[in-house]
């Protein structure tokens, strides 16, 4: 019996839906198996590489901020083992490290100190003054000296004020006379300034005169400065750069309006990743912390170990 023009018409449209299913099947696998094998592979290596540069802009900014001070710091030590460093010269003093200070802005002030303890410091404050602190603890006690300079280095005030201050207890000073040979530097761990309360660093070497007495002299550089590169790092279009210590202390903050001011800077460097307030990156390095036999191959990190600093990539 033949079929009425309505059944071939549904057989018609029914082969036709079937087809169309098959085809958007097909086109869903295509695009899934695309998606899997060409597109996510290629998203993730563009990634690597994004996160691989930041972190080698991240170390280069880093190495060539330390082998300037470096070279600085040798130049200083020259100075001292070759006699034209006394502490009983004051003057003599600044006039050798206040050019080197203001040449080299990394270098935020000038430590003297001898194995007894006395000790000449030179800090160019944020108001653009000079300042020295003279320290002696074995015979002044607590009494320490401070002499403010002004303009044409003119002494314009001389303060004696009482502090628990000794060179011999600071970080520098230990590390410098540890060292096997006196012409080898020591950087201390990321830690708080003294005097002025910022976070930084400190590279310090010796010298042994011709008494036998050991000497050391030492430059301090504020990490302020690489938060301020760190905060304009990016990987991508939402990845940043951050600087962390080798216990996961903050020391360069990422990119964040909560870091736009140095005093906001100030309030979170050197505290731990999990207390600044941004759980993703505290998500990110707790999971990179827990696959530590793998980091070479986790995806979404790429670090590297300097001085006690630890360069990390987000994204």
């Amino acid at each position: 019996m033949p079929r009425s023009p309505a059944a071939r018409t549904s057989i018609r449209y029914s082969l036709l839906l079937r087809a169309f299913l098959i085809v958007v099947l097909a086109l869903g696998v295509f695009a899934a198996t695309t998606y899997h094998f060409v597109v996510a592979p290629g998203i993730d290596r563009l990634a690597e590489t994004q996160m691989k540069q930041t972190a080698g802009e991240m170390e280069a900014r880093v190495r060539r901020l330390l082998a300037s001070v470096e070279v600085t710091l040798r130049i200083s030590r020259r100075w001292g083992a070759n006699g034209d460093l006394n502490l009983d010269e004051l003057q003599r003093f600044n006039e050798f490290f206040i050019p080197v200070i203001e040449q080299h802005p990394e270098v935020s002030s000038a430590i003297f100190a001898h194995e007894s303890g006395r000790e000449i410091f030179l800090l160019l404050g944020p108001d653009g003054k000079w300042t020295n602190r003279i320290s002696y603890p074995d015979h002044w006690g607590r009494n320490t000296y401070w002499i403010s300079w002004g303009p044409g280095r003119v002494i314009e005030k001389v303060d004696v004020r009482e502090q628990d201050y000794d060179a011999r207890t600071r970080p520098w000073f230990k590390g410098a006379m540890a060292l096997e040979r006196d012409e080898d530097i020591h950087w201390t761990a990321p830690y708080i300034f003294y005097t002025s309360k910022e976070p930084g660093v400190t590279a310090a070497s010796r010298w042994t005169a011709a008494d036998g007495s050991r000497y050391v002299i030492a430059h301090d550089v504020r990490l302020l400065d690489l938060s301020h590169f760190t905060r304009q790092l990016t990987a991508g279009p939402r990845g940043v750069g951050m600087l962390l210590d080798d216990r996961g202390n903050v020391v360069g903050v990422p990119r964040d309006p909560h870091f736009a001011s140095d005093e906001a800077i100030k309030q979170v460097v050197l505290q731990p990743l999990d207390k600044i307030g941004l759980p993703a990156l505290t998500a990110g390095f707790a999971s990179w912390s827990a696959a530590a036999a793998a980091r070479s191959s986790l995806a979404g990190r790429s670090g590297t170990t300097l001085c006690g600093l630890q360069l990390e990539s987000w994204w």
